[in-house]
């Protein structure tokens, strides 16, 4: 029970994250500036003491650090972030 509620705790950080870099990504034209902008957002919210913590910290010693680092299988976060794996 407690690990769900984490989850989704983490989920919404995670989406938290993402909606930072998607709305940086919208505002570059050209590929090697999205990346720029999308890296420097990225760490800009590492920075977000929350974040940091729920992400970072207490994601991988309560999910699992395979679970923290994504490399278990998961539903996408937004269906932008999908499309752009793609192309």
């Amino acid at each position: 029970m407690q690990e769900r509620l984490f989850l989704a705790v983490f989920e919404d950080a995670e989406r938290d994250i993402a909606n930072r870099i998607l709305q940086v990504n919208r505002s570059k034209r050209h590929i090697w500036e999205q990346f720029i902008s999308c890296t420097y957002a990225f760490f800009e919210a590492c920075l977000d003491s929350e974040l940091r913590q729920i992400v970072l910290i207490d994601a991988p010693a309560v999910l699992g650090w395979m679970f923290g680092a994504g490399l278990m299988k998961r539903k996408p976060l937004h269906p932008e972030i999908t499309s752009q794996r793609t192309t």
